[in-house]
């Protein structure tokens, strides 16, 4: 898959969810077991402006060629996932997170950090004269 249709499913991925935490929070917590108060509707749409603005940048960089700032937003990418597994592994071994969640959630973090990982790896930077 060409790394352009990659950032483009991941933004659209990230902007659906911002939207949905941060214009339906209620129903995200309660998507995910949780008790509402205003402290989760809170963190929810938090949750969803960090995604949303995830979303908005692979969406304007997905067809920009290999660069120090491209190999920056893959790793930032990458890292953004990878720290959510650990909070998945969190939820999962506190018994936090529902089990009907753990497959969807725990395999979409780890299938788009290696994503990002590889074509992170792939960047080629060439060295600027003088």
């Amino acid at each position: 898959m060409k790394r352009s249709v990659f950032f483009m499913i991941t933004a659209v991925i990230s902007l659906l969810l911002g939207v949905m935490c941060f214009v339906m929070p209620e129903k995200m917590a309660a998507g995910f077991g949780m008790t509402v108060t205003t402290l989760i509707i809170m963190m929810i749409r938090e949750a969803g402006a960090c995604n949303l603005s995830m979303g908005f940048l692979n969406f304007y960089v997905c067809n920009d060629g290999d660069s120090k700032s491209m190999k920056a937003v893959l790793l930032f990418n990458m890292a953004y996932h990878a720290l959510m597994l650990t909070v998945n592994i969190y939820g999962i071994t506190n018994a936090v997170m529902p089990t009907s969640q753990i497959i969807p959630v725990f395999g979409a973090h780890l299938l788009i950090a290696l994503g990002f990982l590889y074509y992170a790896l792939r960047v080629k930077i060439t060295p600027q004269a003088g």
